[in-house]
C-alpha cells in the first residue's frame, strides 16, 4: 500500500500559510530567485516534492508532530505582536530554535547541494574500473539509488540531527530580533541560513546575523 503523504514539504504549510493570498488561506504568491519572476500557486503544491522524506513517512511525522506542532503557536505569537513577544522573552528557547534550525536544513537550497554531491559520488563509482569491486560497487549503487534519489530518506532523517560545536553555539545561543517591515515580504523558493520571513511584514532573524542586522540599523540612523 503506497503512503499517504506523497507530497512532503519542506516549507512547513502551517508557515506558508501566513503568506495566503486569499480569503480561504490556500493559496500563496512565491518569487523564484532562478527566473527572477512571481507566480501564484496552491499551498498544497508549493514548496514540496514527491516523498522528500522518505516512502515510510516516519521522518515526515516526526516533523509534524514533534517539531512543527509544538512551535506553530509560538510562531503566531511573534506575527501578532513582535515587540510584545520579544519584551515577554528575551531569548528564544531550545523548542523554537530546533525548528528553524530543521526548517533551514530541509529547505530546496540545501537538497540541491545534497544531489550535487550524490552525483558526484554515483559518478565516481561507475568510472571505477577495478573488476574486484564490481559486485560491492553495484550493491552500493542500487542502495544509494533507493535510499538518496528515489526516497531521500537520508536527507529527511539528516535535518533531525542535533547541530554542534561551533554550530550548535551560534543557533542555540538564544540570539533573535523580530523586524516589523513596511515592505511586503514574499516566500521564496529557497530558505536563507539566518533570516526567515514569518508572514508579509514580519522577518525573524537568529543568531550571530542578529549583530550584523543592528550594525546595518545603526549605520543608517547616523546617515540620517
Amino acid at each position: 500500500m503506497p503512503p499517504k503523504k506523497r507530497k512532503q514539504h519542506f516549507v512547513p504549510q502551517h508557515l506558508q500559510k501566513n503568506f495566503a493570498i486569499d480569503d480561504k488561506r490556500k493559496r500563496v504568491r512565491i518569487y523564484l530567485l532562478k527566473s527572477k519572476r512571481f507566480i501564484e500557486t496552491p499551498i498544497r503544491d508549493n514548496l514540496q516534492s514527491s516523498y522528500f522524506y522518505g516512502k515510510s513517512e516516519k521522518v515526515e511525522t516526526i516533523f509534524s508532530d514533534e517539531i512543527e506542532s509544538p512551535v506553530s503557536s509560538t510562531i503566531d505569537e511573534m506575527i501578532k505582536n513582535p515587540k510584545k513577544f520579544m519584551r515577554k522573552n528575551k531569548i528564544l528557547d531550545e523548542e523554537t530554535l530546533r525548528y528553524f534550525y530543521t526548517l533551514r536544513n530541509r529547505s530546496l537550497a540545501i537538497s540541491i547541494i545534497l544531489d550535487e554531491i550524490t552525483d558526484q559520488i554515483m559518478q565516481q563509482w561507475e568510472d571505477s574500473t577495478n573488476p574486484d569491486n564490481d559486485n560491492s560497487q553495484n550493491a552500493l549503487l542500487k542502495e544509494f539509488q533507493e535510499t538518496m534519489v528515489e526516497t531521500h530518506e537520508l536527507r529527511g532523517l539528516g535535518a533531525l540531527v542535533e547541530p554542534i560545536g561551533e554550530s550548535r553555539d551560534d543557533i542555540y545561543n538564544g540570539k533573535y530580533m523580530l523586524v516589523k517591515s513596511e515592505k511586503i515580504l514574499y516566500l521564496s523558493d529557497k530558505a536563507n541560513t539566518s533570516v526567515f520571513p514569518l508572514s508579509p511584514y514580519v522577518l525573524l532573524i537568529l543568531g550571530n546575523m542578529v549583530d550584523t542586522v543592528k550594525e546595518l540599523f545603526r549605520n543608517v540612523q547616523n546617515h540620517l
